[in-house]
């Protein structure tokens, strides 16, 4: 569950006006999606799995606890898949046009963002060792 992310970013970087070009309004969605993830928290609580997607460095027996999840870079990507949808929506259906902005969403969020995850192994040797988790968000 994320906690922290960039609201005021998001809101700030939408500037356009009614009747706006589909390629500014996309850009300025994906400048909103960079702003909104930049540093955003994740509530922590449930460490990643040996089974987890993407393996713990170094690999490592199973995790103890999870001590933060930070989000460390959003990459742009957004704007291109936008861009079909914002050019062509009249005479579509609300729903079809609301599917494809979330479809645009949920694959820029689970490819475009990375999070950190840092925390301490189960003991032994010799006691518990840092381990951290670098993955998208899925």
């Amino acid at each position: 569950m994320v906690i922290v992310t960039n609201r005021p970013g998001f809101q700030a970087a939408l500037s356009f006006s009614p009747g706006s070009l589909a390629p500014i309004a996309a850009a300025q969605f994906e400048a909103a999606f960079l702003a909104y993830w930049t540093g955003a928290v994740f509530a922590v609580g449930i460490p990643p799995s040996p089974a987890a997607a993407c393996p713990s460095i170094p690999p490592a027996p199973p995790w103890a606890v999870e001590v933060s999840s930070v989000v460390v870079s959003a990459l742009p990507g957004l704007a291109a898949p936008l861009l079909p949808t914002f050019s062509n929506n009249a005479n579509r259906s609300p729903p079809v046009v609301a599917n494809e902005l979330a479809n645009a969403f949920h694959v820029a969020t689970t490819t475009l963002v990375m999070v950190l995850i840092t925390g301490i192994t189960l003991p032994p040797p010799p006691g518990g060792l840092p381990v951290t988790n670098l993955c998208n968000i899925f």
